[in-house]
């Protein structure tokens, strides 16, 4: 028979939220974390399949914000709330602290993430660095790429030879630009694969595109939602698979302008 979880009453409720935060405000990092203001009814106590430490202490009991009509991580005003609900967005697919924060701090970021680009440390990189420029040596049978040799994918359409060649680059390591037909990315598509990468826990089954301008940097031509959201989910530092194509490389440096995202200070994981 199923162990019936225990009621708090109001009295122990007040008890736990006089001295503990909110543990999402708290692992995000954020003012504001206390329940300062908040009224009992404002605040939820969620409780986990598999117990986790809290401060030191085990407890599958968490206090959390569940302001109604508070903001959540999709508003823009969500940091600066004092009135959050952190709560919302809260199911049973998550079984740890961790995992349901993890989503949360992509979701903040997705708010401004158009293009890999604007994600975390990408937003304030320097595509002048030399450390993005690579080239590739194309030969009949394999390619030559940073150190490294890569047989080559090889077939004809139409009388046209296409090559490409697989490899796993971070997404710090890519750009987007504004003549290869890179679509920015759709809010919900994005959660989508939030939702695919971070809860279901299904890897990124087919590769991004790319090609390599004039200057050496790897451009991606297709697939710049799977990367942005992988970018979301893992940060900018985890490698994902890229599938680069022998496609002329133009004659300017293919990058984009694009605005710093918010919260680029935040956990890379």
């Amino acid at each position: 028979m199923a162990e019936v979880r225990k009621r708090m009453t109001a009295k122990e409720k007040e008890v736990l939220v006089s001295s503990t935060k909110c543990y999402v405000c708290e692992d995000l990092g954020l003012d504001h974390a206390g329940f300062e203001g908040y009224d009992l009814k404002d605040i939820d106590l969620d409780h986990y399949q598999v117990a986790f430490g809290n401060g030191g202490e085990d407890t599958d009991v968490l206090p959390i914000h569940s302001a109604t009509g508070g903001s959540i991580p999709d508003d823009a005003d969500f940091e600066t709330s004092t009135a959050r609900n952190c709560h919302r967005l809260r199911s049973n697919d998550y079984s740890s602290r961790a995992g349901y924060v993890a989503v949360l701090r992509a979701r903040l970021q997705a708010r401004t993430a158009s293009f890999v680009d604007d994600v975390y440390e990408n937003a304030k990189r320097s595509a002048k660095d030399r450390k993005y420029l690579m080239s590739a040596n194309w030969k009949e049978h394999e390619v030559e790429f940073v150190g490294k040799t890569y047989p080559i994918v090889s077939e004809e359409r139409n009388g046209e030879r296409w090559r490409r060649f697989l490899v796993t680059l971070r997404p710090d390591q890519v750009f987007t630009d504004n003549t290869s037909q890179v679509r920015p990315a759709a809010k919900k598509s994005l959660m989508k694969m939030l939702y695919t990468f971070l809860v279901e826990g299904f890897p990124m089954f087919a590769p991004v595109n790319a090609r390599i301008d004039v200057c050496g940097h790897i451009v991606l031509f297709d697939g710049n939602h799977r990367a942005t959201a992988h970018s979301l989910a893992f940060g900018v530092a985890v490698p994902m698979p890229v599938m680069i194509w022998d496609i002329a490389p133009g004659t300017v440096c293919a990058l984009r302008e694009h605005a710093e995202a918010v919260n680029t200070e935040g956990d890379n994981r």
